[in-house]
């Protein structure tokens, strides 16, 4: 979102919702400050939310009133462990199945579920749901010469048991997180959502 309301991507014409109006920026700030940038970002948007683009006008109603999604996982780590009775080949499956039905999306890398996914999702307290793709991004270590606190005690990595579960990660791995607004009269259900997203897909 911060990309698509750069003033700079705007004025150039580089976002997808570029602001031709130079009246919008007739302005001259000095020592500029939070509020200065608030204030040139709203102008810009209010210049594009004249089309009523509905994708537009969602992403503004999300940054002006700082009522943000929260994410089912926040790493790669935790998407696995919540899809951890998923093969890799079913999530990047599960993947190209949220794209190829998306109601939008930008360069398939972000966009918004189609109507019976979001019903679907719904049950589970799962509202204005959108999806973003991301990079796995690798650091390796030498496990050997890693230390953890496990168990209350200082350890060598490749001393704890655990290791024997660690799976290899390599650029090709799939990753993409999924965004939701919470459903005030339904708490959220987040083994029903797992079902039901497994189920959106075979092994």
């Amino acid at each position: 979102m911060a990309k698509i309301f750069s003033v700079s991507n705007m004025v150039s014409g580089e976002s997808e919702f570029p602001v031709h109006d130079d009246n919008c920026f007739d302005m001259d700030l000095y020592r500029i400050s939070d509020s200065d940038l608030r204030s040139i970002y709203h102008k810009a948007a209010s210049a594009v939310l004249d089309s009523n683009d509905k994708e537009i006008s969602r992403l503004y109603y999300e940054y002006r009133t700082r009522h943000y999604r929260k994410s089912v996982w926040k790493s790669y780590a935790e998407m696995r462990n919540f899809l951890h009775d998923f093969s890799e080949k079913m999530i990047s499956d599960l993947k190209e199945a949220i794209i190829s039905q998306s109601e939008y999306h930008n360069n398939m890398n972000y966009g918004y579920f189609n109507k019976d996914w979001v019903e679907g999702f719904s049950r589970f307290g799962i509202m204005d749901p959108v999806w973003v793709i991301a990079d796995v991004k690798i650091k390796h270590m030498d496990l050997k010469t890693t230390y953890i606190q496990f168990k209350n005690r200082t350890q060598i990595f490749s001393n704890v048991s655990m290791q024997e579960k660690i799976k290899v990660i390599n650029d090709k791995n799939t990753l993409f997180y999924i965004y939701y607004r919470l459903d005030p009269e339904n708490p959220v259900d987040m083994k029903g959502f797992h079902d039901y997203l497994k189920g959106q897909v075979k092994e």
